[in-house]
């Protein structure tokens, strides 16, 4: 199983869904794990009965809600975490108590998720300050209009940290017409992409197909796109 982290402040409970299910489009199974402080899938995914912590099934996906580390998590299944039955875990961080405790060094790919807003960007540092080895990270970065700006900021704010950035970054619209539609997946409990802008669905296929570690980007989008 291959372990993907999604590191940072802002919300990224939708990104972390569609990329979720533009993996379970390639025949994947999946198991997405909410180990942030908020636990907004709690109140995004259905379930009958929550607890502290369960699993949750949805859309062909499994959802583990309230698991703030892999000790937690193994307990649960009964099985050390490279074991378990999935072929990817994508894991939703957003404090430097969760970055440690499932020990992010040892993941394949880890994002670095945030919006330019100050408490977003300022508190997603301060996590992935932590880091004490070095450690390949990409940036997803919502902004309308990629700059070259962007990217040299955060890299300057980060010149003293253990991460070593992709060379290119994805960039994700964080404007009306998007959160329209996530508002309205939302509302019918869909994990609908195709409505979804083309900007946000590039996004979307290029971290699924840094994933998958697939040349062919046709049949992620097509996948996407159906």
């Amino acid at each position: 199983m291959k372990k993907i982290g999604f590191i940072g402040a802002c919300d990224k409970t939708n990104l972390i869904m569609y990329v979720a299910k533009a993996l379970e489009w390639q025949g994947k199974k999946v198991l997405v794990v909410d180990a942030s402080l908020v636990q907004r899938m709690k109140y995004t995914i259905p379930t009958i009965n929550p607890e502290s912590s369960y699993l949750s099934d949805f859309e062909g996906i499994d959802f583990a809600i309230g698991f703030f580390g892999k000790r937690k998590l193994e307990k649960h299944f009964e099985t050390d975490i490279d074991r378990l039955p999935y072929d990817y875990m994508l894991v939703d961080i957003d404090t430097k108590e969760a970055l440690a405790n499932f020990e992010i060094g040892d993941f394949d790919k880890n994002y670095f998720v945030t919006t330019f807003e100050l408490y977003s960007l300022r508190k997603g540092l301060e996590i992935i300050k932590e880091i004490r080895e070095p450690l390949q990270m990409t940036k997803v970065l919502y902004r309308y209009t990629p700059e070259k700006e962007d990217d040299e900021y955060i890299n300057y704010l980060s010149m003293d940290y253990r991460v070593e950035w992709d060379e290119n970054s994805i960039y994700l619209p964080n404007d009306g017409s998007d959160i329209q539609e996530i508002e309205e997946n939302q509302k019918i409990s869909k994990i609908r992409i195709k409505k979804l802008s083309k900007q946000y669905q590039n996004g979307i296929i290029y971290i699924t197909q840094g994933i998958l570690e697939e040349p062919n980007k046709n049949k992620v989008k097509s996948s996407i796109k159906k």
